[in-house]
């Protein structure tokens, strides 16, 4: 029976709503392809087709799986841009032998935003009263931003309208009838999506 896990590598990504899918099979002593080249918000799945090969990740961003005719899917959504190395303990190394890469651009749309330059911050995280908000705007555009719940209902619309390029920050009162636990700050700037977890104490 088929099995699929799941592994994600950052509690903090950027949603892209173009995102696809890349599949890296293992088989007779390698991983193909070898090199792989990835948006930021892709899921990347290793299929298993043969032999026994633990695949580690050389500085420690997973925790090792061995895949097998029982568990044969893993998928990774890996949450941050940069070149994420792996290779199979069995028969390689770090750089050596049986190993390859991941390399995670950023998100750029078709408005032309960039994901990196438009990360959003907040503090303090916990909180119990209120948050700060720091994000960057590429150019000038509508901007959405929201309060929502674990489950996706927004509790709070915190702006809605036109900005212009630049740094930008602004601040929250936390309602103290809400109830604390888990939420997520969603920024919106035209097709740009992104989010960050905030714990409401």
């Amino acid at each position: 029976m088929k099995t699929l896990n799941l592994l994600i590598l950052s509690c903090f990504f950027a949603f892209n709503s173009y995102a696809k899918r890349d599949t890296i099979t293992i088989n007779d002593f390698s991983y193909s392809p070898s090199s792989l080249s990835i948006t930021l918000g892709d899921t990347v799945v290793f299929k298993w087709v043969g032999g026994t090969h633990p695949t580690a990740s050389d500085d420690g961003s997973w925790t090792t799986f061995t895949l097998d005719a029982t568990t044969n899917i893993m998928v990774l959504l890996i949450g941050s841009e940069g070149t994420f190395n792996y290779h199979c303990t069995a028969h390689g190394g770090v750089g050596t032998g049986m190993s390859g890469e991941i390399v995670v651009a950023g998100v750029t749309g078709i408005d032309g935003i960039s994901s990196k330059n438009n990360q959003i911050s907040i503090f303090p995280n916990p909180t119990s009263d209120m948050i700060n908000i720091n994000f960057n705007v590429d150019a000038p555009k509508n901007v959405k931003i929201s309060l929502n719940d674990i489950l996706g209902k927004e509790v709070a619309l915190l702006h809605n309208g036109e900005m212009n390029t630049g740094q930008h920050s602004l601040s929250y009162v936390i309602d103290n009838r809400l109830p604390g636990g888990i939420y997520f700050v969603n920024l919106n700037i035209g097709k740009f999506n992104s989010s960050r977890k905030l714990i409401v104490q």
